[in-house]
């Protein structure tokens, strides 16, 4: 019976170990590719359309010269070759393998995997970037309820500040 016990003392630890063995490469690079993150990546980066109407929102109603055209086409050029040179999945790829890594041990990491293969998994892949459209219009929205609270807040205090600095408090 103490050889059972102590067999079993020298095992458990071992056991607990491999619950907490770090991520593999092979196995966070299957969950990334189970993911879909190198699509995700490439539609989440802008394209000359999203940069244009930035553009045209700063400059507001204001009609563009055939320079200032010229401008701002050269500049969307250059900046559409920045996020292709710098955002390439080539450069992105090892910084979350090594992230998923540092985060994720290897049993949770296989259970992602089990998850993310299945038709739940799949589905959560493929419509997640629908809620997190929907997220990102409706904090907008809120933020548009929001800002003129919080601009009366800050006018309130900048006036009260005011009067302390007049009044020598």
């Amino acid at each position: 019976m103490k050889c059972i016990v102590g067999l079993f003392c020298l095992l458990t630890p071992s056991l607990v170990l491999a619950a907490d063995a770090p991520a593999s490469d092979q196995s966070v690079k299957q969950l990334i590719d189970v993911m879909q993150v190198r699509k995700l990546l490439d539609d989440m980066t802008p394209h000359g359309d999203a940069m244009y109407q930035a553009i045209a929102h700063v400059l507001g109603e204001k009609t563009l010269s055939d320079q200032e055209k010229k401008v701002v086409d050269d500049m969307q050029r250059k900046i559409a070759a920045v996020l292709e040179e710098e955002m390439r999945w080539e450069a992105l790829e090892p910084q979350l393998v090594s992230l998923y890594k540092e985060t994720f041990t290897e049993e949770e990491i296989a259970g992602m995997l089990k998850f993310y293969r299945s038709e739940a998994g799949q589905a959560v892949i493929q419509k997640m970037p629908l809620v997190m459209q929907g997220s990102m219009k409706m904090v907008r929205a809120q933020m548009q309820r929001v800002m003129p609270k919080i601009q009366q807040i800050e006018h309130e205090a900048i006036q009260q500040l005011k009067e302390c600095c007049q009044s020598g408090g």
